[in-house]
């Protein structure tokens, strides 16, 4: 997988799990208000890894940022999957996560 697809994948999910956040906490479901921070922190990853990109950044940069992105999502889907899942709005899995994570970890090599 090329590292622009790499970029567009971290993004798209990072997206995806905000607006489920947030859907929850519009429709004031139970434990939503306690992870809107998330959502924020969601939109802040997508925001830098976009930036990143765009200025061209070093690609070993943009890679471990990623994966360390990744891995920062991955924890918040375990920990809140019951709330993102009862927003039926589309959620990445942790296996699409370690997907896209171990994709930018190969472009290091």
């Amino acid at each position: 997988m090329d590292d622009r697809k790499i970029s567009m994948l971290a993004v798209r999910y990072l997206c995806q799990v905000a607006e489920a956040i947030s859907f929850q906490v519009m429709n004031r479901a139970p434990g939503a208000a306690q992870v809107v921070d998330a959502s924020m922190r969601c939109s802040d990853h997508a925001e830098h890894i976009a930036q990143y990109d765009i200025e061209g950044l070093e690609l070993g940069f943009r890679m471990r940022g990623i994966v360390a992105s990744m891995e920062w999502l991955t924890v918040i889907v375990r920990q809140h999957g019951d709330l993102l899942a009862a927003s039926r709005l589309h959620v990445p899995s942790a296996a699409d996560l370690d997907a896209v994570a171990t994709s930018a970890s190969a472009q290091l090599k």
